[in-house]
Formats: C-alpha cells, sequence, structure tokens
C-alpha cells in the first residue's frame, strides 16, 4: 500500500482507543437517580423493601460511591451543594435500613439517626455535621474545606430525614446543572403542600421547619414570609390566608401571630 494511502487509512479509521469511564461523580448521581425513579412514590414516601431487597446491591454501590467520593473535585458552589445533600439523603436513607424501618424516626432515637458518624467522602461525619456545619456554615475547627460558601435556606428541603414531615426526598439525584432548579421546585412543592402549610379552622398549621430554622430564611435579604411567598401559587387552598399572615414578617413575627401553630410528625415515610 502506498505510505499516502496508508497514512489516510489509519487518519480515518475508528479509533481503537477504550472511551473514557464517566467521573465517579456523573457515575453515582445517574445511579442515584435511577434508584430515586424507582422507590420514591409520586406522593413523596419511599419503598424501603425495594432498598432492602431487590435493589439492595444498587444502592449498595451508591453508598460505596459516596463514601470513597474525592471532595476535592467539587470545584463550583453548585457542585458542592449538590454532592452533600446527595449525601446526606443516601446516608439517611442507609441509617434507616440499618435500624430496620422504624416506624418513628422519633421514637427510634434522633442519635442514632443525625449524630452517629457515617463515612462521606473518606472521612467519618454526622448527619448533623452535613446539615449544620457544611450546609449551614456553622464554626468548625475541622470541616472548614468542605463547607459550602454561603448558606442557601433552600438546603431545608433538599434534605430529607426520613420523616413524613420532611419535605419530600427527590425523585432525582442533586447534580451541579440541576441544583438550583431543583431546590426552586423543591421550595415550590413544600409552600404549596397542605402537609406544611395549612389553616385548620383559625389556627394556621405550619411546618416546624420556619420555627427551627426561620433565621436561614430571613438571611436571605428579605423577611422569611416574603421569601416564602415568593414559592407560592395565588391558586393553592388558604393561600389569601397564609399571604395576609406571611406578607413582611419574619419568622419570628409570623410565630408571634395568634392562632399559629407549629406541626411536625416524626412517622417514617414508608410506602406502604
Amino acid at each position: 500500500m502506498p505510505m499516502l494511502t496508508l497514512l489516510l487509512a489509519l487518519f480515518l479509521a475508528p479509533s481503537l482507543t477504550a472511551p473514557e469511564a464517566p467521573s465517579p461523580s456523573v457515575a453515582y448521581e445517574q445511579a442515584w437517580s435511577d434508584l430515586l425513579r424507582r422507590v420514591v412514590t409520586d406522593d413523596g414516601l419511599v419503598r424501603y423493601d425495594r432498598l432492602a431487597g431487590p435493589l439492595a446491591d444498587e444502592f449498595a454501590a451508591v453508598v460505596d460511591a459516596v463514601e470513597t467520593f474525592d471532595a476535592s473535585t467539587l470545584t463550583s458552589e453548585a457542585a458542592r451543594l449538590a454532592f452533600w445533600m446527595n449525601a446526606y439523603n443516601v446516608k439517611m436513607v442507609e441509617r434507616v435500613l440499618a435500624k430496620g424501618t422504624p416506624p418513628n424516626i422519633e421514637r427510634a432515637g434522633f442519635d442514632a439517626f443525625f449524630k452517629t458518624p457515617v463515612r462521606v467522602a473518606g472521612r467519618d461525619v454526622t448527619l448533623d455535621e452535613i446539615e449544620n456545619v457544611i450546609l449551614r456554615r456553622q464554626p468548625t475547627t475541622t470541616l472548614s474545606a468542605l463547607q459550602v460558601r454561603a448558606l442557601d435556606p433552600r438546603i431545608h428541603v433538599g434534605l430529607n430525614c426520613g420523616a413524613v414531615s420532611c419535605p419530600r426526598l427527590r425523585s432525582r439525584a442533586f447534580t451541579a446543572a440541576n441544583v438550583d432548579a431543583e431546590l426552586d421546585r423543591a421550595m415550590g412543592d413544600f409552600v404549596n403542600s397542605r402537609h406544611h402549610f395549612r389553616y385548620d379552622g383559625d389556627t394556621a398549621v405550619l411546618s416546624s421547619l420556619l420555627d427551627w430554622f426561620g433565621a436561614d430564611f430571613d438571611a436571605t435579604g428579605e423577611p422569611a414570609g416574603d421569601y416564602l411567598l415568593g414559592f407560592m401559587d395565588a391558586s393553592r387552598p388558604s393561600a389569601a390566608r397564609l399571604r395576609a399572615l406571611f406578607e413582611g414578617r419574619t419568622a419570628a413575627e409570623i410565630k408571634a401571630q395568634p392562632n399559629v401553630r407549629f406541626e411536625y410528625r416524626w412517622g417514617l415515610n414508608a410506602a406502604k
């Protein structure tokens, strides 16, 4: 074969190099999304029986990916936020399964879930530390390198604590590309749900998240009430009454209004 023909043939031939494997980040996010689509019901409950049964090996692979993840690859705020919320949710599900899917998180003991060290990104942290130190930026001497750069109150609807009153587990993993839009959708689901904000007669029954973390919502530069109203649909039940209660008020001011009650139910968010 003439040299020119040979060179052209080699140049045009399909590459024999194996395709590059997806990064660990992409691999675990896709695997976690695939599982979530199969175990989270339309009403936000979780099929723990599937994760403990036919999907156990797939879930174990996601857990392993979270445990061995290289956190130094999280070079953007969006990537950091997405990873730590995913890690929290994966590890919370793992703790639920390890405790035998107890019917009530509170009665099973908060320490067993939130203060027991779990392995994430090559180190031992607790779910409490992921939420409050890494994502809420409480002072730390050991985890500062892992912290997000700014508190985003939407984390409170991205983290799932396994309880029926917790904002629902999303049906796909957070990623650097989708985390902002996904958290906005989660806020909309939260504020527009009767499970979290409703009127029972003359009493406003509000999610305890507003009581516990009201300062986080106030820290957005506008009162917590106005921040929540920014995600509320005018057509949702009791919209006008909730607007009158929330508008222009901080979390503390909402709490101080007459006929306001906070509620949080700790029953497990398991699908029947």
